[in-house]
């Protein structure tokens, strides 16, 4: 895989974990257990992670897509190139 492909890989994968770890905290908050926590974690830690693992998941996501169409545009313009010298001769 290349280098790229992995460094986006590894930021989806904390982004996945702050989010799922900011949602169970929610629910945790939610149903009343909370108040054992608080103790360790201050009350908005559950939304904040919840946040910072949706906006860094959707933000790495589009860093994704425009990178890739980046490093595809000159593959495609090559190949039309080619074409339109087969078609020319």
């Amino acid at each position: 895989m290349p280098q790229v492909y992995s460094w986006f890989m590894a930021t989806h994968k904390v982004s996945v974990a702050a989010g799922l770890a900011g949602y169970l905290l929610l629910i945790v908050e939610m149903s009343g257990l909370g108040v054992l926590l608080r103790p360790l974690l201050a009350p908005t830690t559950a939304l904040v992670l919840l946040w910072y693992g949706l906006y860094f998941g959707i933000l790495g996501r589009d860093a994704a897509e425009v990178a890739s169409d980046r490093m595809v545009r000159p593959q495609l313009q090559r190949r039309n190139r080619n074409r339109n010298r087969n078609a020319d001769a």
